[in-house]
């Protein structure tokens, strides 16, 4: 037999080839491994700067009372007006670029004595290049290009919903973003207090509902709907409920609610019983603190009526005329109809309001023009009293609670107005004998178009003049605060401050009181009262007139 053959002992070619390319195989995916991960690393790094460098740019800000510009000097370091509030004293870009604005083409370029991130002073935020080195967002514009930049804000910015001639529109309070919700005109235009919907007439006939939102613009057709024999016409109104996912309407002379979320509708009276006709003519508040939605108006048969909505969504109203007239109450889930008090003469009780969840406000409003009193009662009917022992006398607003339901405020003509306390010690200290009331006053007159708006401690109430001013009134006194009319404070307001129209107020997270104001030359302000800016433009109204209030609605209180 042959001898065995020797054993190999190397690698053929192939075999070889195989190691180098199974090699660098791994060669290559650790390399690309390690430079994904110093780039996810960079990019990590350049949003915790971000976020670090915002909350001090925020606080310097505030200190200050200036706007930031620039985060470094030339040289690198740190700005003197930020310092005090970075632990670095310099800053570096993780790609080590550095930015200055090119006035030319108003964009900006690299530069070697620029900052490492980019500042967007006009709408608050704060920009990093990334891994490709170049600012592709637009300064001063949204949206931002996420996909190549970095981006975090430091001045929150919040919304409005308003209305422009029958359509919707969102805008930044700065005026910087404007864009459209709705494309066709509306009629009777109502907001949700959270600014998450919206309620209207569509083509004198049909009630819609919508989203409150640049980027789903469809909206529900509410009714007419297969199921529900009901109608509406241009003069129906829509009151959304204090959760916002709720809204009370009239059809065919009865009350309904709509539930967005369940997209159904509930009868809450029967039988024509509410109204001899439905009707738009009268004053809708929602009040400031979302709280508590009224509206009080005269049907085509000019008999009053007053509804009120308390925060956990049971419904109160008072009924005009003397045949079934008097305050009612439905609760939240409906079909329990119970009055409450009896009307013995037209429009006896008006108006009516909710003082938290359990009791009732509500004036003894007789035929004659004097003799009227405010009264507070359980939502049972039960312990019925005067809030005070000297009749008030003229047209009265509806009364808007404070926060801790401890006051009511009024206006008792179109330059008087008053408060009073509900738990029966009649009105404010400063009128201790009870027994005349000495409203506060304001000699150009008080608009009572705008509800007005109290601090959330209570303290302090807000309210609007005809002329523009804005009064501030304490416990004990009133003063004036600031005035809408300045120029010095109005961006674009001509001399004379000819057509200024307050139409809402609102305060933020940190009591900061902001108005928003129509005025002429035509178009809708948003006025920071208490804090550094001036007035921004938000919608330019070409139909606009004298005392139209369109519906305006923060989006964002933060």
């Amino acid at each position: 037999p042959g001898s065995p053959a020797s054993p190999r002992l190397g690698f053929n070619m192939v075999e070889v080839l195989v190691a180098l390319v199974i090699v660098s195989i791994i060669v290559t995916t650790m390399v690309s491994f390690i430079n994904d991960y110093h780039q996810r690393y960079r990019v990590a790094k350049a949003r915790a700067d971000l976020v670090r460098i915002a909350e001090a740019v925020q606080i310097a800000e505030e200190k200050s009372g200036d706007r930031i510009r620039r985060l470094s000097e030339p040289s690198g370091a740190v700005t003197s007006i930020l310092a005090p509030f970075l632990m670095d004293l310099s800053l570096t870009d993780p790609w080590g670029n550095r930015f200055s604005e090119d006035p030319v083409s108003k964009t900006f370029v690299k530069s070697a004595t620029g900052d490492p991130y980019v500042v967007d002073i006009g709408l608050g935020r704060l920009l990093s290049a990334g891994p490709d080195g170049i600012v592709n967002t637009k300064l001063g514009q949204d949206p931002p290009d996420t996909e190549n930049d970095l981006l975090v804000d430091y001045r929150r910015r919040p919304w409005v919903a308003y209305t422009v001639q029958g359509r919707i529109s969102m805008s930044t309070a700065d005026g910087a973003n404007r864009c459209p919700v709705t494309s066709e005109p509306l009629t009777n235009i109502a907001l949700a207090p959270n600014g998450s919907l919206f309620a209207a007439i569509k083509g004198g006939n049909t009630l819609m509902v919508g989203s409150i939102d640049e980027s789903n613009a469809a909206m529900r057709q509410v009714v007419p709907r297969p199921g529900f024999t009901g109608s509406v016409s241009g003069d129906t109104f829509s009151l959304f409920y204090p959760n916002s996912g709720s809204i009370l309407f009239i059809s065919g002379n009865d009350l309904h609610r709509y539930d967005y979320g369940l997209d159904r509708i509930l009868p809450l009276t029967t039988g024509g019983f509410f109204g001899g006709s439905d009707s738009s003519s009268g004053d809708r508040f929602q009040y400031g603190n979302g709280k508590v939605a009224i509206y009080s108006f005269q049907d085509s048969n000019q008999v009053a009526h007053s509804l009120a909505i308390s925060p956990d969504g049971k419904l109160a109203f008072s009924k005009g005329g003397d045949a079934g007239g008097g305050i009612y109450v439905v609760s939240a889930s409906g079909g329990d109809l119970k009055m409450l008090k009896r009307a013995t003469i037209n429009n006896e009780f008006l108006p009516v309001t909710w003082l938290g969840t359990d009791s009732l406000i509500y004036m003894t409003n007789p035929a004659t023009a004097s003799d009227k009193f405010f009264s507070r009662m359980n939502q049972d009917g039960s312990q019925d009293i005067k809030l005070h022992r000297a009749a008030v006398t003229g047209g009265i607003s509806l009364p808007t609670p404070s926060a801790d339901g401890a006051y009511i405020a009024f206006f008792m003509s179109e330059n008087e107005g008053a408060v009073l306390r509900t738990d029966g010690a009649g009105f404010l200290e400063e009128f201790p004998d009870n027994n005349m009331v000495k409203p506060f006053s304001y000699g150009p007159g008080i608009n009572s178009t705008v509800a007005p708006l109290w601090t959330r401690d209570s303290r302090l109430m807000y309210f609007v003049a005809r002329d523009g001013t804005l009064l501030q009134l304490g416990v004990d006194k009133i003063k004036t605060g600031a005035n809408f009319n300045s120029p010095q404070t109005l961006v674009g307001n001509p001399s004379g401050s000819s057509g200024l129209t307050p139409v809402s107020m609102d305060l933020n997270n940190d009591e900061t009181l902001f108005g928003v104001v129509s005025m002429r030359p035509p178009g809708l302000y948003i006025i920071p009262v208490l804090g550094p800016d001036g007035a921004r433009t938000v919608a330019h109204q070409t139909a606009l007139s004298v005392g139209e209030v369109p519906p305006v609605q923060w989006l964002d209180k933060s």
